[in-house]
């Protein structure tokens, strides 16, 4: 018997076409895509979150310094003599303070001396305090206590009631210098504005509060990891890196800083165009100067949470100052700081001279510090994109 080979049935198939091919593999992108977009925002979230940790944590020990303020021991030697409360006078020079020979206009204790205050001197001092010892700012390293001349009353001459410069800012300027010449060699600088650059002052200021806190032999920089502190600007001077590797911004004062409407409903100021070309109550008039948009941290109501370091109110713009927290604050997913943090020419804003003195609610143009801007024109604003101590679950 022969054997008969069997032969392939015509029309099998030998593998697979050139459609199905393209097929599968476009399904196999689509489902890589898929997972890889899944995995993405994981990462994200993963980010966020970290983030959300590291500004919860510089908020405890911002916000532990900031407390202390209201019962700090004021180490000025403000004279007997001095009766609470100011009395007003004619400004001739526009400095806000009274200069001898400058006419008293509002007698409140019909004395015949002009009293300065001392409940405002100490006021004055606090916020001196505050800007020396929490600096945001190169400036703020820079401009020791401001020095305040009194008029001795019935007599010709002047004292200067000035704070002595407090030991950790002492030590903040070492630490500036000895971090700035460990990059820049021996003649580095840390006044050299090519030296130490004002792109992320305030971030490394406050990496500079951080390293400065100390619980025996822990320091706050252990709640960091080191992958945490970097030099994104190679300035040699370190930041607190937020999950996106950029450096957590810091402001002592944000009195601009706002994420939604006060108690009028309105973003500015109700039926108002604040700021005369977006239309009425949009947007782009949130945080206006002196309306009443606040946060869940910070109202900017002054009747419902005055300044806490003003019992007396005896600033004299009490009727607009209401309470101010630090802002610390990461750029969020899109690495934009969404946040007024200078004048806008770029030039150093020095707390020390502005008017009033030491004033905290300094307006810059149109805008107050820690305003909620659009830095880089995507439509979202900071209280939308940035992560901050005043709306944690902001992203």
């Amino acid at each position: 018997m022969i054997a008969t080979q069997r032969q392939p049935a015509t029309g099998s198939r030998q593998g697979f076409t050139l459609v199905e091919l393209l097929i599968v593999v476009l399904i196999i992108a689509i489902l890589g895509s898929v997972t890889l977009s899944a995995l993405y925002g994981i990462i994200g979230e993963a980010k966020a979150t970290r983030t959300r940790t590291q500004v919860a944590k510089l908020h405890s020990l911002i916000m532990h310094k900031w407390d202390s303020y209201r019962v700090r021991q004021v180490p000025l030697p403000i004279p007997g003599w001095m009766k609470a409360r100011p009395e007003s006078f004619s400004d001739t020079n526009g400095n806000c303070w009274r200069d001898p020979g400058e006419a008293t206009t509002g007698i409140i204790y019909d004395d015949g001396y002009y009293n300065y205050g001392s409940a405002y001197i100490r006021l004055l001092a606090l916020r001196e305090l505050m800007r020396l010892e929490l600096p945001d700012r190169i400036t703020d390293l820079e401009d020791g206590p401001r020095a305040l001349p009194v008029e001795i009353p019935g007599t010709n001459r002047v004292i200067t009631l000035q704070l002595p410069q407090p030991s950790i800012w002492k030590s903040y300027r070492r630490k500036a210098n000895t971090l700035i010449k460990a990059r820049h060699g021996p003649s580095g600088d840390w006044t050299n504005r090519s030296h130490w650059s004002t792109s992320h002052q305030g971030a490394e200021c406050l990496y500079l509060i951080v390293s400065s806190i100390r619980d025996g032999d822990t320091s706050a920089l252990d709640f960091f990891k080191e992958s945490e502190v970097g030099d994104t600007d190679d300035d040699g001077m370190p930041e607190i890196l937020d999950g996106w590797g950029r450096p957590i911004a810091f402001l002592r004062w944000a009195p601009g800083y706002a994420t939604g409407e006060g108690p009028d409903g309105f973003w500015g100021d109700a039926s108002v165009d604040d700021d005369g070309q977006n239309g009425m109550n949009d947007i782009g008039e949130i945080g206006w100067p002196g309306t009443d948009d606040d946060s869940q941290l910070q109202s900017r109501d002054p009747a419902a949470s005055p300044d806490p370091f003003d019992p007396l109110k005896v600033d004299p713009f009490a009727s607009q100052a209401y309470a101010l927290y630090p802002l610390i604050f990461s750029a969020g997913e899109d690495s934009v700081y969404d946040i007024a943090v200078e004048l806008g020419s770029g030039t150093p804003l020095h707390y020390a001279f502005t008017c009033p003195p030491n004033n905290p609610y300094v307006v810059i143009g149109n805008n107050q510090l820690g305003k909620p801007i659009d830095s880089n024109g995507d439509g979202e604003y900071g209280n939308f994109d940035n992560i901050t101590n005043h709306l944690l679950d902001s992203r």
